[in-house]
């Protein structure tokens, strides 16, 4: 089965965020009323916010090379966790 070149972007709307981002893209099927195949991208984002004073939006793009016949649909969650000071 083909990834369909997934790939994933994630920028911040305004600042100097700094952003680390790692994924893996992974296929599986469903069986509910007829085999569905489904691929799904994982990700991981690190962010630091600490030079950024102002408000800001992450910006997060979805790319597939699929043609024809392949939809797109994007949905997730985020745990936050902050550190107020490393050392």
């Amino acid at each position: 089965m083909s990834n369909y070149g997934l790939g994933l972007g994630l920028v911040a709307s305004a600042g100097t965020t700094s952003i680390s981002t790692s994924y893996v893209v992974m296929n599986g099927t469903q069986y509910s009323g007829g085999n569905r195949s489904y691929i799904s991208i994982v990700a991981d984002d690190v962010l630091n916010g600490t030079s950024n004073a102002d408000p800001y939006s992450l910006i997060v793009t979805l790319t597939s090379g699929a043609n024809g016949g392949a939809s797109i649909s994007a949905s997730g969650t985020f745990t936050r966790l902050e550190v107020g000071s490393i050392g």
